[in-house]
């Protein structure tokens, strides 16, 4: 009978490929077992991993969400298909509920865990799954909140008299977030950077069960949160590079770029902004929300999911309405933050691509505030701004 010692064994298992693929890093440890009984116990993990990644990357196993076979809501709240990939919270219901998982116990290591994030896992999910003797250390990589900036040549604004000048991407690789950092990053954040010194009253507002955008961060901590994570503030450069619509998709080296005034077409008379300006009687309905999260749409569809709402051509959301989004705006400084929101009416001037006002980046009183004779009418406590980072790799 042949017996061995068994240390560790590591593997690498790449799924898919592309820009949605995700990876994930496992070891494996053991007492001394007989060979073929170590081999058994390994294939019957590697089949649990299978589940788990189908998970991570679909936000469903078998339809089971679908067909309401398994109820999530209490761990991650009402989620759309989108949000729900790559959600640990999703991962752990799963893990706790699932009877095809029931074998296993799990433990957490890293992303909800309230201690620091090793170096290599800030935007991973760590976890260790086992079954009797043999332990599973998985590392699942967040690769749906990012979108790939195609390489082509884009309009940036100028500060000179010409108003637009160019720039291009052909030989840089740049991802930005898809959705404006939610509460649940933020406290995932403030409980693993321990070099960050949140003050007390930063803390309670942010909860590991919401998904909703994070507000009330002030522009340094918006910075510090993007440089944990290995990023940068998303800049308004690039922001109306991945939202305005570039016409003729296939060509990447148009002679006179496009600055469109929506994410959904090239032509300025179409969609809900232009017809309700038009027409100030028009009825808001739901697909215009879907467009622009307005302040109609807050009020009547409050049921809409404003952060999977008006979607780009290069796939990234909330470019028009939902939250107020600060950038960092190194051509014209005073014009750093994209105020078509949900404070603002559907007609509103400010619900325009490339449409910037002014945020001080410190308080969120009126006072800090330049909206150019376009003030919203609210309450100064609506006054609140969101944020999204991205990456480049050199």
């Amino acid at each position: 009978m042949v017996r061995t010692y068994l240390k560790y064994i590591v593997m690498i298992i790449m799924l898919g490929s592309g820009l949605g693929s995700g990876y994930y890093l496992y070891e494996q440890s053991a007492e001394e077992n007989e060979v073929n009984t170590r081999f058994v116990s390994t294939q019957e993990l590697i089949s649990y991993v299978k589940i788990l990644k189908s998970i991570w990357l679909e936000g469903d196993y078998n339809n089971q969400l679908l067909n309401k076979k398994i109820n999530c809501q209490k761990y991650t709240g009402i989620l759309s298909d989108k949000k729900l990939k790559c959600n640990p919270k999703l991962l752990i219901c799963f893990l706790e509920n699932h009877d095809g998982l029931s074998e296993l116990s799990y433990s957490i290591e890293g992303h909800l865990a309230a201690n620091r994030f090793k170096e290599l896992d800030k935007n991973n999910f760590l976890f260790t799954i086992k079954k009797n003797i043999y332990n599973l250390r998985l590392s699942f990589k967040n690769s749906c909140r990012e979108t790939f900036l195609p390489k082509r040549i884009y309009t940036m604004e100028d500060s000179t008299e010409r108003k637009y000048s160019w720039w291009d991407s052909l030989n840089r690789s740049i991802f930005i977030d898809k959705y404006l950092v939610t509460n649940f990053d933020v406290y995932t954040w403030l409980n693993s950077d321990q070099d960050f010194k949140a003050t007390e009253e930063l803390l309670p507002n942010y909860s590991e069960h919401s998904f909703d955008t994070a507000l009330g961060l002030r522009a340094d901590e918006m910075q510090r949160y993007c440089q944990f994570h290995g990023k940068q503030l998303l800049t308004a450069t690039y922001l109306d590079s991945a939202s305005m619509h570039p016409g003729d998709y296939k060509n990447n080296k148009p002679k006179y770029p496009i600055r469109s005034k929506w994410p959904w077409s090239r032509k300025s008379k179409v969609g809900p902004v232009y017809e309700k300006r038009k027409n100030s009687k028009l009825e808001i309905k739901k697909e215009m929300c879907q467009q622009v999260y307005s302040k109609e749409c807050h009020e009547k569809y409050r049921e809409l999911s404003k952060e999977l709402s008006s979607p780009s051509w290069t796939g990234i959301f909330q470019v028009l309405g939902s939250e107020m989004e600060y950038l960092e705006n190194h051509v014209q400084f005073k014009k750093n933050l994209k105020a078509s929101s949900r404070i603002f009416l559907m007609a509103s001037p400010w619900n325009e691509l490339g449409k910037r006002a002014f945020w001080d980046g410190t308080y969120y009183g009126p006072r800090s505030f330049n909206f150019r004779l376009h003030d919203p009418k609210v309450e100064p406590e609506q006054l609140q701004v969101g944020f999204r980072c991205y990456r480049e790799i050199f």
